[in-house]
């Protein structure tokens, strides 16, 4: 209390609250269930229980997801193109083709990625970015959603770039880049100064 200058965002806290009487006391996140519930993300069970609740609104904002997905990654010319690459035997890194579906494997990883195409690219960004279980999360978060289970070309770079062009993150995020001024306020002059 004695130097809110030197405590950048908390003092400014200070300054604002310091005509209150308050009291800080510290409450354990364990303890403390209520207070941010609604900004976490679900597990991946809870996420499947409330995309088979909210069916309508999958078929009305995603209507590529109940295409055929094989159809799709044929029609893309960039993947049909890897598609006959290994269909002729060549060795194309990382790609795997399994029952007419490409997938991609990670170097480091096991687990098999499905490649979109480019059509559907837009559908995956929307849903878990712009979704409400997207909840217009930061361009990490949302790049670690959506490579737990997808993959292209690209992908990272795209991403990136799709979140910070986001209208609704522009309009309703603060920019972390500006600077504050002083915590003191300045003395008057003059009248109406």
């Amino acid at each position: 209390m004695s130097h809110p200058r030197q405590l950048g965002k908390i003092g400014r806290w200070v300054v604002k609250i310091s005509s209150l009487k308050f009291l800080v006391r510290h409450i354990r996140g364990t303890q403390n269930v209520v207070a941010d519930a609604l900004s976490r993300m679900f597990e991946p069970s809870e996420v499947e229980e409330t995309v088979e609740a909210s069916c309508n609104l999958t078929t009305t904002n995603f209507p590529l997801a109940f295409h055929d997905l094989m159809k799709l990654q044929r029609e893309d010319p960039e993947l049909s193109e890897i598609r006959n690459r290994i269909r002729r035997g060549e060795k194309v890194v990382n790609y795997l083709l399994r029952n007419e579906v490409l997938y991609w494997r990670a170097r480091r990883s096991r687990k098999l990625q499905l490649v979109i195409p480019t059509v559907a690219r837009e559908m995956i960004f929307s849903y878990f970015h712009d979704s409400p279980l997207g909840g217009h999360l930061d361009a990490c978060k949302t790049l670690n959603k959506i490579r737990q289970h997808f993959a292209w070309h690209g992908m990272n770079r795209e991403i990136r770039a799709k979140v910070r062009a986001c209208h609704t993150c522009l309009v309703s995020k603060l920019a972390q880049s500006t600077r504050w001024g002083f915590l003191s306020s300045s003395v008057a002059e003059r009248p109406m100064q």
